[in-house]
């Protein structure tokens, strides 16, 4: 098989997504850090990606994953959903089956609306400078397409960007943060960038980050507009889904040069989202592409931190769906946050006195003009993504929830 000068193979995701060049040329002015083997194993051993699709799978094959175990407890996502009948949050197993959509087929309308971090989270991310949203949905049951069974799914790839920097633009009062691309905001990030060159940041979860949290804002980034929701048909109601989300640091790595490129191609400048690859409808074999792709521009010249990290997982969507897979993720229309479940034990007397609103956990007796004050005082040390779900029948006729 062909390689390219720096001896990666011209087979990865990158040449098979037409981007072989761009492989070649970004390799030349990347770092040759290595990829953490953490990264490697979740992509290839807990999504299922073939391992020759993931760069530097040879160079870890082998070795033990640094750290804890990789498929980490911690930083999986745990789904909640917003109960508006009862007034209360609930985790998505405790959605009745009674409660799930009639139907039989099911068509499920996804839109990531916002993602909040607590302090101790944002001031990892920060140190990153930049960080991607993977998610994707998948057909469970097989449909036939010019007479053969293809399982479909619709997947997202998006860029994120943290908020103002700890202790300089952070504070709304604050002046520099009245002034857009200052001094001082870039006084900030050059320091923050020493920072992280001169140490690798501590993992997001560690005890000793939530001593930041009284100086450190939380960071709230606007995510997909509603135009940008995507969709997925489920026969029988039943599917999978995966979701993950690093902090990434973009100086010098495969990831910052596909930023920069593919910024140029949407026209879009950097702000808080950039999307980068969206597909409607991909098979089986164009998903692991996908997920090599990501996983290749994650782990690349190591520089990362999980946020979440959430293999396949079972989905329902119907009440025949719900009593043929019991333990399936159950989705109803309405809104959904995503946390990571070692933030769990903060949410868990907080169930039912917060509501959603506008992709925000707020007060239960919020309004909409309460949102902008309430938002960064509610569940202050959870992190989390807003999605909002809507489930249809195939047929036409729209869910009522």
């Amino acid at each position: 098989m062909k390689t390219n000068r720096r001896g990666f193979l011209l087979g990865t995701p990158l040449a098979a997504f037409g981007l072989a060049q761009f492989d070649e040329e970004a390799f030349a002015q990347t770092s040759d850090a290595g990829t953490p083997p953490d990264v490697v194993d979740f992509w290839v051993r807990h999504m299922g990606v073939p391992s020759h699709l993931v760069l530097g799978s040879e160079t870890t094959r082998g070795r033990a994953p640094a750290g804890p175990e990789t498929s980490n407890l911690a930083r999986e996502p745990l789904f909640i959903h917003y109960d508006p009948d009862e007034g209360s949050l609930m985790t998505a197993d405790q959605i009745p089956t009674a409660k799930m959509h009639p139907f039989t087929d099911a068509k499920v309308d996804f839109q990531l609306v916002r993602m909040r971090l607590n302090p101790a989270d944002h001031h990892q991310f920060e140190n990153y400078t930049s960080g991607a949203i993977y998610l994707d949905f998948q057909q469970g049951q097989p449909q036939s397409v010019f007479g053969e069974l293809v399982s479909m799914a619709t997947t997202t790839f998006s860029a994120i960007f943290p908020g103002p920097k700890s202790g300089s633009s952070g504070s709304s009062g604050s002046k520099s943060s009245s002034k857009s691309g200052s001094s001082g905001s870039s006084s900030s990030s050059s320091s923050a960038s020493a920072a992280s060159k001169s140490k690798p940041a501590a993992p997001a979860a560690s005890p000793a980050a939530t001593s930041v949290a009284a100086a450190s804002p939380s960071a709230n980034i606007q995510l997909q507009a509603p135009k940008q929701a995507q969709s997925i048909t489920l026969p029988g109601g039943l599917g999978k889904t995966s979701f993950a989300a690093f902090a990434k640091d973009p100086r010098r790595t495969l990831f910052g040069s596909f930023l920069d490129v593919m910024s140029k191609v949407v026209n879009s400048p950097l702000t808080s989202y950039l999307p980068l690859l969206s597909l409607p409808v991909v098979g089986s074999v164009a998903l692991a592409g996908i997920k090599g792709l990501v996983g290749s521009l994650q782990g690349q010249g190591g520089q990362q931190q999980w946020i979440l990290q959430g293999a396949p997982t079972d989905v329902t969507a119907t009440v025949d769906g719900s009593k043929a897979s019991p333990e399936a993720l159950r989705l109803r229309s309405g809104s959904y946050i995503v946390i990571p479940k070692e933030h769990s034990a903060a949410m868990k007397d907080q169930l039912g006195k917060l509501k959603i609103i506008d992709g925000f956990l707020v007060p239960k007796e919020a309004t909409a003009l309460d949102v902008f004050d309430a938002a960064p005082q509610t569940a202050q040390m959870v992190s989390y993504i807003s999605l909002q779900v809507t489930v249809a029948n195939t047929k036409g006729s729209k869910a009522t929830g």
